[in-house]
């Protein structure tokens, strides 16, 4: 799952028997896209990198709620993982990272 703040768009990874993936589909609807977007995201190279500010990775426990984060968020690992670009404060991405029990790395 990845889900970006920004443009409110969900995407959902869907992986299993071919039948079972193709009814899950089916039941969510949706437009299918390339595997080549989870690879970009995997590599950092989708159009959110590139928007400004510093680029943060925050690893978060996987139930970790939304978070009111200073910026645009990219979420990733069903929730565990956050990407943040931001101009605020070092300190308050740290801050914001540990109260949540995760911590943040400026990437």
């Amino acid at each position: 799952m990845a889900y970006v703040t920004s443009t409110n768009a969900l995407w959902i990874r869907l992986e299993g028997g071919e039948g079972s993936v193709k009814a899950a589909r089916e039941l969510l609807g949706g437009e299918e896209v390339a595997g080549q977007f989870w690879q970009q995201l995997r590599e950092q190279q989708l159009p959110f990198f590139s928007l400004p500010g510093t680029l943060w990775r925050i690893s978060l426990p996987s139930d970790a709620p939304m978070m009111d984060l200073p910026g645009e968020q990219l979420i990733d690992w069903g929730g565990a993982l956050r990407w943040l670009k931001s101009t605020a404060e070092d300190n308050q991405i740290h801050r914001i990272a540990r109260n949540a029990g995760g911590h943040a790395t400026r990437f």
